[in-house]
């Protein structure tokens, strides 16, 4: 039998990224849109979790 070693629970489906710099590019939804590196369009900036895209 298989136990997890944690559970994530994904919480609504509107990113919190109002507050972030108007330079950072999110996309249609308003997450941050990020490279396989995790960072932004701003050099960085990374972004990781519920706004990331």
């Amino acid at each position: 039998m298989w136990h997890p070693d944690g559970v994530f629970v994904f919480i609504g489906v509107s990113p919190n990224s109002d507050f972030l710099p108007r330079e950072i590019e999110r996309d249609r939804r308003g997450f941050v849109t990020t490279d396989k590196a995790m960072q932004t369009s701003l050099k960085g900036i990374f972004a990781a979790g519920d706004v990331h895209a």
